[in-house]
């Protein structure tokens, strides 16, 4: 069906391989304004896609077949940017109040996942870069 005549979706994220091959698409609801990828080593562990969504939230959607992993909701501010820190450990995430949240395990806890640190800024955060030395 063409996209443009479902007005029930908002967003479609699709997952290529190198080769140029299509490996899963998600269609959502909710407007993504911004995707990231994170680059694990495979057979170690399972790369996600992190979507960015006009509602706040954060989806992150498994890198095999884009099923989804987890949701959790930044705040009520649109989603501008997304960077999967290099070794894949966390995830920043910037909104259009400018704040800028770290999001990842907590040192020292095994399991829990959630807000590592925030910061806020003022022009808001577009574009953010995480390189690794």
């Amino acid at each position: 069906m063409d996209l443009e005549l479902r007005k029930d979706i908002a967003s479609v994220v699709t997952l290529w391989n190198v080769n140029g091959f299509k490996v899963a698409s998600v269609e959502s609801a909710e407007r993504v304004n911004c995707v990231a990828m994170s680059t694990a080593m495979e057979g170690i562990n399972v790369n996600v896609v992190v979507g960015g969504m006009e509602t706040g939230s954060i989806i992150i959607w498994s890198g095999w077949d884009m099923s989804p992993v987890r949701k959790v909701n930044d705040s009520s501010s649109p989603i501008l940017s997304l960077v999967i820190s290099p070794d894949s450990s966390y995830f920043l995430s910037g909104n259009q109040k400018g704040e800028l949240i770290a999001w990842g395990k907590k040192p020292g806890e095994k399991d829990k996942k959630g807000v590592i640190s925030t910061a806020k800024f003022n022009p808001p955060v577009n574009v953010i870069s995480v390189q690794s030395k």
